[in-house]
């Protein structure tokens, strides 16, 4: 039993215990043999936050953890530099805001957050939240904004070569004169979402009893210089002229052309798909007759 405090043996004790802490401060600042980084921060080498052992004298719970979890317990996680919020956060005009938000959403409705430490030893990071605990929008949902937005117009319908000459027995060129792309976009909070829309065909019914529907890719085209008339990309040709007594009086047969538009979206999230919509437009046709004279000579 020792006794003294002055003795030999006490003044080796001391040494050993000294001895001891020095090499456990050792261990603890490294997660491998006398690392460069010291205990208490990141070694940029291999991305771990190192612990320092405590210096208490209860010895309980002490130890490193190069693993970033909690030196007090196997089962717990603590972060060593969370991201935290901004206080003050930047003002609403604040140009900041453009590089974190997507087009058209408020910064009112986010928080910006700050995390001081980074591996590489570069300046803070900067991340923004929804300022509420709403889950973020679906895109599917979203994109369905982005739809309803598009400007997709009727086709306009139109005849040739000339629609004051449409004869029967003789082709008549069919097209919509606005094929164009439309494209269109929604915002909801983090979530973005562009949507477009092409031509991609138009199905004619042409009015005549006994008429089949003609579907042509794409909105037709009408015809161009040098271009063979009894040959169109788009077209028709009527066996019966529209008399009064065949079309209620109107004179007319009524054409009808609808536009089948394709449809592509795509999220900031990543996310994408396709959708269709169809629109139809109403025009009437006369349809006549050339007839062959023969002349005499003189």
């Amino acid at each position: 039993m020792l006794t003294t405090t002055s003795g030999p043996l006490y003044r080796a004790a001391i040494a050993i215990a000294v001895v001891g802490a020095v090499l456990t401060c050792l261990i603890a600042a490294a997660p491998s043999a006398f690392a460069d980084a010291p205990c208490g921060h990141y070694d940029l080498g291999t991305g771990d936050f190192i612990a320092c052992a405590s210096s208490g004298s209860d010895g309980s719970g002490t130890g490193s953890d190069t693993s970033g979890g909690s030196s007090t317990g196997p089962s717990e996680h603590v972060d060593p530099c969370p991201p935290i919020p901004m206080d003050p956060q930047p003002p609403v005009d604040s140009p900041i805001w453009l590089l974190y938000l997507p087009p058209g959403a408020d910064p009112v409705d986010f928080v910006m957050l700050r995390q001081e430490c980074r591996v590489d030893g570069l300046g803070p990071i900067l991340t923004v939240v929804p300022a509420t605990n709403t889950p973020p929008p679906e895109p599917q949902l979203v994109a369905q904004q982005a739809i309803a937005r598009l400007p997709i117009p009727l086709p306009h319908i139109s005849f040739g070569p000339d629609a004051k000459q449409v004869a029967v027995n003789v082709p008549v060129w069919l097209w919509v004169s606005n094929p164009d792309p439309v494209t269109a976009s929604a915002t909801d909070r983090t979530v973005t979402v562009t949507a477009t829309a092409t031509l991609a065909s138009v199905t004619w019914s042409m009015g005549e009893p006994g008429a089949v529907d003609v579907t042509c890719a794409g909105g037709g085209q009408a015809p161009w210089a040098g271009a063979d008339l009894w040959a169109p990309p788009c077209g028709y040709t009527y066996r019966l002229r529209s008399l009064d007594e065949r079309t209620n009086g109107t004179g007319a047969w009524p054409v009808t052309a609808a536009a089948t538009w394709s449809i592509t979206w795509s999220a900031n999230t990543g996310e994408a798909g396709i959708d269709s919509v169809t629109t139809r437009s109403m025009a009437p046709v006369r349809v006549g007759e050339w007839r062959t004279v023969i002349v005499a000579g003189s």
